[in-house]
């Protein structure tokens, strides 16, 4: 596993990584999963590495122009984001702010 994803992501590479060594990925719909975890929202911590773990995929696997699309939508999204949450939410700022940090400074 790619030590710079923590959580979330982390599938996308192991996908990539498979498929270039040859083997296949299948959907097994009857297969169930439980998650013993109940609070699943991405806030705080877990919203920042949810968005690092996709933005570092782009980089790593997917084409040059692919992973500036995703950085220019995140920077966007978490400007707006951070924007109305200075207004109503100080707490989730914070957050808004990492993701964008996060964003300009994520190299390969």
């Amino acid at each position: 596993m790619d030590e710079t994803t923590v959580v979330f992501g982390e599938e996308f590479g192991w996908h990539w990584r498979l498929r270039q060594h040859g083997w296949r990925i299948y959907l097994v719909a009857e297969a169930q999963v439980t998650h013993f975890n109940l609070d699943q929202e991405a806030k705080g911590w877990k919203l920042v590495e949810h968005r690092k773990g996709i933005l570092g995929y782009f980089v790593r696997y997917r084409p040059r122009w692919q992973a500036a699309l995703i950085r220019a939508a995140l920077l966007t999204v978490h400007s707006v984001g951070a924007t109305v949450a200075w207004a109503l939410r100080r707490e989730d700022y914070v957050t808004h702010r990492k993701v964008l940090w996060m964003a300009l400074t994520l190299r390969k």
